[in-house]
This record gives C-alpha cells, sequence and structure tokens, in this order.
C-alpha cells in the first residue's frame, strides 16, 4: 500500500525562508514509503507532522536501522503534511529539508451515465503498491438508447480497460447508441375527437396520455392493449409499432323515486339508453297515487335513461276514513255484557255497575290491569269489572244463657247454627230474630243480632217426692222456729198484738213451704 518517495539532503541554506524545500504533490494512498538518497551521513532523524513520534537512527558506529533510514509512514487521515528530514554528516554539520505531501486517500473510478441519472462512484479500498483494478460495474439503462460500454473520453472513441490498476482517480463514460422509433396508433372506438398518432424511440418507457374525447353513453376507462387496461400516467416499455384503443364504461344511471310522504320505493340503477321499471304503486294514508312526474311532466316508461333523474309521486287527496273501535264491558254481576263505539283517539267515561252485596273496584283488561279512562282509545278492548263481596257480622244475644261468638258471613252466604246455648232453670227454645224464630238457611244481607228464647223447667214426677219431703222439712222447721219465736217474745212483750203477728207470720211461711212442696 506504500508510496515510494526518495529524498535527498538538501541545505538548510537553500531553503531559507521558505515553509518548505519540496512539494512531493498528491498522493492516493495513506501509506507513504520515504527513501533517503542522500550522501554519506552518521544520523537521521524523521518527523512526519502528523503529531505522530520523530524517529531517529545514529549510524556513526558503523551499524545503521534500514527501516529508520527509508522508514514507511501510514497517516490516518487525509490531508496536507510537512515532512521534516534533518541529516548529521560525519564532519558534524547538518542538513534539514522540509517537504509538503497531500495524503489524498484510496483512488476510486467515476462512472458518468449520461441517461439522466446522477454520477456513481467505485471507491477503491487500497492504493500505492498494493492498488487494483476496479470491478466493472452493471450496464446502465437509458430510455430508447442501447448501452455500448465505457469509454475513457466523453467523446466515447477508446473503450476502458477494466483490467487497469487504478492508483489515482479515473472517470469513464458510458457511450450509448439511439434506437429506432416506433409508432403508437390510437383507436378511440368510436370516440370523439381523434388522435393523431405519435413517434417513440423503440426501448423506452412510454407514459400512456389521457383522453378527453366522449362517446354518448360511456365513460373513459383508459387504453386497452395487449389484453391489459393502462390509465393515464402508467408505462409501457415499446419493442414495436403498436395500438392503443380507448376502453370505454357504460354509464350507469340513477333513476331515484320521491314517494313525497308514500311508502320508501327503491331507486333503480338503469344503463344509459335503457328504461327504467315501472314501480308498484306506492301508498300513503289519505291519499291516492296517480303517477310519477318527471319535473312536473308526467313520465314515460318507455323513454330511455341518459342520465341521473329523480321521479315524484304524484298524489290526490281523499278523505280518510273514521277509525272506530269497541270497548265492551263485562260486569261480572250475572247481567249482559254491553259495548260502546268510539273514534279513535278519543276517550271514554267511566260507567260504575251494581251489584248487591258488593263493591266495585273497577274496570279492568284482559292483561289484569287496571284501565285508565284518561286513556285514548286505540284498539278493541273488552274491560270486566272486579268486585269485593261485603261480609256482615252476626250477633248472638243469649239473653242470660252461656255465651255464644259472632260469626262474619259473605253477602249472601248462610250463618251456621250454634251450639245450643244453657241457662239454669230454662230450656233453650231457638234463635229469633225479632219475633220470629230464625232460619239459619237464610241469606245474610245485612248485619243482625239474634236472640236466644228461654222457657222455665217444669217439675216432673221423679224430683216431686224428694224435693217435697226438703220443702215439708223446711216448713216443720219454719214453723217450730216460729213457735220458740212467739214464746218468747209473747214472755218478754206480754202484749196480744206481738202474739197476733208471730202466728200470722208462723201460718204466711207455713202456706208459703207448702205450696213449693206443691202440696197446696
Amino acid at each position: 500500500m506504500a508510496l515510494i518517495v526518495c529524498f535527498s539532503t538538501v541545505s538548510v541554506d537553500a531553503v531559507e525562508d521558505q515553509e518548505y524545500d519540496t512539494d512531493l504533490g498528491q498522493k492516493w494512498s495513506y501509506e507513504i514509503q520515504f527513501v533517503f538518497t542522500g550522501g554519506s551521513a552518521s544520523k537521521i532523524t524523521w518527523d512526519f507532522g502528523d503529531g505522530s513520534e520523530p524517529i531517529s537512527d545514529d549510524a556513526s558506529d558503523g551499524e545503521s536501522d534500514y527501516t529508520v533510514w527509508n522508514p514507511s509512514h501510514v497517516y490516518a487521515e487525509k490531508g496536507v503534511y510537512y515532512v521534516t528530514q534533518t541529516v548529521e554528516g560525519s564532519s558534524g554539520n547538518m542538513d534539514t529539508a522540509v517537504f509538503r505531501i497531500e495524503i489524498m486517500g484510496y483512488p476510486y473510478v467515476t462512472l458518468v451515465y449520461d441517461n439522466g441519472q446522477s454520477n456513481g462512484t467505485i471507491q477503491m479500498e487500497s492504493g500505492g503498491s498494493l492498488s487494483t483494478a476496479a470491478a466493472q460495474p452493471e450496464d446502465p439503462v437509458r430510455s430508447g438508447y442501447t448501452f455500448t460500454g465505457w469509454y475513457t473520453t466523453p467523446e466515447c472513441e477508446e473503450l476502458y480497460d477494466w483490467s487497469t490498476v487504478v492508483k489515482k482517480p479515473v472517470t469513464v463514460y458510458a457511450g450509448w447508441t439511439e434506437n429506432a422509433e416506433a409508432t403508437i396508433t390510437f383507436d378511440v372506438d368510436d370516440g370523439l375527437p381523434l388522435m393523431d398518432p405519435v413517434q417513440v424511440t423503440i426501448g423506452i418507457e412510454y407514459t400512456v396520455p389521457s383522453y378527453a374525447g366522449t362517446k354518448e353513453g360511456y365513460s373513459f376507462g383508459g387504453w386497452h392493449y395487449n389484453d391489459q387496461t393502462y390509465l393515464e400516467g402508467q408505462k409501457i416499455t415499446i419493442s414495436e409499432d403498436i395500438t392503443l384503443k380507448a376502453y370505454w364504461i357504460p354509464i350507469e344511471c340513477t333513476v331515484t323515486f320521491d314517494s313525497d310522504g308514500g311508502s320508501d320505493v327503491p331507486e333503480q340503477k338503469v344503463q344509459y339508453g335503457s328504461k327504467a321499471v315501472k314501480p308498484d304503486d306506492p301508498t300513503r294514508f289519505g291519499y291516492m297515487f296517480e303517477s310519477w312526474l318527471l319535473d312536473g311532466t308526467l313520465y314515460d316508461f318507455d323513454s330511455p335513461v341518459t342520465g341521473n333523474i329523480t321521479l315524484v309521486a304524484d298524489w290526490s287527496y281523499i278523505q280518510p276514513p273514521i277509525e272506530r273501535h269497541t270497548v265492551t264491558f263485562d260486569p261480572a254481576n250475572g247481567e249482559e255484557t254491553w259495548a260502546y263505539t268510539v273514534v279513535d283517539g278519543d276517550k271514554l267515561g267511566m260507567t260504575v255497575p251494581e251489584w248487591a252485596g258488593h263493591i266495585f273496584d273497577g274496570w279492568y283488561t284482559s292483561e289484569g290491569t287496571l284501565f285508565d279512562f284518561d286513556t285514548p282509545i286505540s284498539e278493541d278492548i273488552t274491560l270486566t269489572a272486579k268486585w269485593r263481596t261485603i261480609q256482615y257480622t252476626v250477633t248472638f244475644d243469649s239473653a242470660g244463657g252461656s255465651s255464644v261468638e259472632s260469626q262474619t258471613v259473605y253477602h249472601g252466604s248462610s250463618a251456621m247454627e250454634p251450639s245450643d246455648p244453657t241457662k239454669n232453670g230454662y230450656n233453650f227454645e231457638g234463635w229469633y230474630l225479632g219475633s220470629e224464630p230464625y232460619d239459619f238457611r237464610n241469606p245474610v244481607t245485612a248485619d243482625i243480632t239474634l236472640t236466644a228464647q228461654w222457657s222455665d223447667v217444669p217439675a216432673t214426677d221423679d224430683d216431686d217426692g224428694e224435693s217435697n219431703v226438703w220443702y215439708l222439712v223446711g216448713a216443720i222447721v219454719c214453723a217450730i222456729v216460729a213457735g220458740l219465736l212467739v214464746v218468747v217474745f209473747y214472755k218478754q212483750a206480754s202484749e196480744w198484738y206481738v202474739l197476733i203477728g208471730m202466728i200470722v207470720a208462723i201460718v204466711a211461711a207455713m202456706v208459703l213451704a207448702l205450696f213449693y212442696a206443691g202440696v197446696l
């Protein structure tokens, strides 16, 4: 990789007032081989001017270091350097020489394509004594031209030899020969206006043009060539005469139907020049459909469609029928149902039915919901009355007998006859409602009080003996006590009227006892 540069000793006096003594010029390598070619010298020192340590060798003892006297130095970067060589002669004199050297780096090959492309570069990886030939690049391309090779001059007269060792920058030039021409013809397929053919160089990439012409009922969709459609701006490589044929797309027209408040009618897609299909008539509440209008005029569906159109429905007003609904009432009390006819949206007043013994709880729908009579009627409905049965209290007055619990009875039901009450010395004769015996089969229709009816218990033969004996005993006891009292009071009072009173009392007690004993 080294460039060999020879040096000889130059007197200091000869370079007085100069920055350098010799310009070694541009060197296309980073490694430079320096060679000392001066006369006899006993010592040499080199300073390569790049900040590296100077090297020196003293040969006064008869031995010298060849690598110092003829050093090889590698520079790290491109640039201008000043090399200082100091030589000491055997007689003690010293000579110093300064050399200018410009390190250019490794050489390169510049490629001039001459096809509109920016120049290329082949950068070499070595230089100096290790320089090599550049690798030949791929052939460039130029539309409408054929590449003839790489040349040493712009005139392309001498071909470059790619085996040549590159020791310094080289520029090579691409050579071209223009291709023959081809004709491109345009078939517009009944479109207007026509297009003139064009001449192009064979081998170029031709840019497909636009076409501003028209064809009735169609839109331009590009150019057709070789079973492929090309759009404006796409490219075709021309190798021969060709014909580009216009590709036409049938125009699709949209027929829109504006029903003007009526039922929806779907739009139709119709090819240019074809006919729309008359749709089914739309409907609109309270109106009769008459026809379809285009710009206010009756539309003829036999007319060809040549563009997007909107057809508007034409209506005539008719008196809408009055919608009515039937509201049926079921009183659920055994009576017949009845019904009212109501105009849609109207409300109905509430009727309150009657049913003896029941309380009316309102009118309910078939879903079991209480109907709100503030609701507008919008359909036929049946309302059913809901009732609650009235309950009555049957109270039992035992008239001094044992207690009897009262009963709660639904209207129309019968009370249950309770067990007979009891009362000492009386027989229970039955329950009375007022002055009449009560029939427990009768339906209860109000709160009532039933009163027990009693009769005295009569004496029987079975108990006369025992009862009468006791009554007789009582009478005798009363008589004895009364007699004793008469004697006592008479002795004390000795008054005749006391005696008479006591005798009367004794007689009354005896009569009473005999009465209860059944004797009297």
